[in-house]
């Protein structure tokens, strides 16, 4: 097992977003964070609203992406090219799946990685007293 440290505010303010999508979002940032830490090492999540917008984190503690990697790691089919990567399943959408639904709540998806210390994914989307995205 991992140990999760979860930092989520018990409320905020409404999304202007599809439940379902986020979901999914939240769900493929987990899944990388979960293959790409070592057992036993930590994992984080971590939720904050300010200026009309709640930030969403999901940070590993894994190998981290080498440098000129990341500005394709959104890319489909893209796989990081060593060892570890070929070890792991997957069909190389999740990331990309997850950069099309941000894109599509007016969001942003950003990640600070450095080799053999992790990988942060920051997921920013605006917060509205709206109703759902879809009418």
């Amino acid at each position: 097992g991992r140990p999760v440290n979860i930092h989520v505010p018990e409320t905020v303010a409404p999304l202007h977003a599809d439940e379902l999508l986020l979901t999914q979002v939240l769900i493929n940032l987990i899944e990388n964070a979960v293959k790409y830490t070592p057992p036993g090492s930590p994992l984080s999540i971590e939720a904050e609203e300010g200026k009309g917008r709640l930030r969403l984190d999901v940070r590993d503690t894994g190998p981290g992406i080498p440098e000129g990697e990341a500005t394709r790691i959104f890319e489909k089919f893209y796989r990081v090219d060593d060892l570890l990567s070929r070890k792991r399943e997957g069909s190389g959408l999740g990331l990309a799946i997850v950069r099309k639904i941000v894109d599509a709540h007016d969001g942003r998806i950003d990640l600070n990685s450095a080799a053999g210390q992790g990988t942060r994914f920051r997921v920013t989307l605006p917060v509205s007293s709206g109703s759902s995205w879809f009418k």
